[in-house]
């Protein structure tokens, strides 16, 4: 079986428990070349693009039973099982969510953003009105017509 490229708003530790999985991971600076869905779409989170057409992953490991593989908040990863395999996954919450959820309540989204993304993306005021423009400003009518 295979998991679609994505990635948790969570930080994520992944236990391979029978048999052997490839993770493949890239790191939250390939954001745009992954082309993620929307959040308002049913596929959010999760690349647009075949693992064959991604860049080169910044991880790429095999799991065996016993190994056990931390992916943190915001990196792309891809799971592929090379045999019958069963994992166990243990989320929790990262601090860059936590303030993702204070910061895309606010109409302006660029101070507070910026200093979030900061130490994660080269540019991130350009990064943060990426994000806001095309992930976050879309969905204000909707919201709007919620109130």
């Amino acid at each position: 079986s295979t998991t679609q490229a994505h990635y948790d708003v969570a930080d994520n530790i992944l236990g391979q428990c029978v048999g052997t999985k490839r993770i493949r991971c890239w790191a939250p600076s390939s954001h745009w070349t992954m082309r993620p869905f929307p959040d308002a779409h049913p596929l959010a989170r999760k690349a647009q693009i075949d693992v064959e057409e991604m860049p080169d992953p910044d991880l790429d490991v095999v799991l065996e039973p016993g190994d056990a593989l931390a992916i943190p908040a915001f990196w792309f990863h891809h799971c592929e099982a090379r045999d019958l395999s069963a994992s166990i996954n243990t989320f929790f919450p990262a601090a860059q969510a936590k303030r993702a959820a204070v910061v895309f309540q606010t109409p302006d989204p660029g101070g507070p953003l910026v200093e979030a993304l900061a130490e994660f993306v080269d540019d991130a005021p350009a990064f943060a009105r990426k994000v806001h423009a095309t992930r976050y400003a879309p969905l204000e009518e909707w919201y709007a017509a919620l109130r």
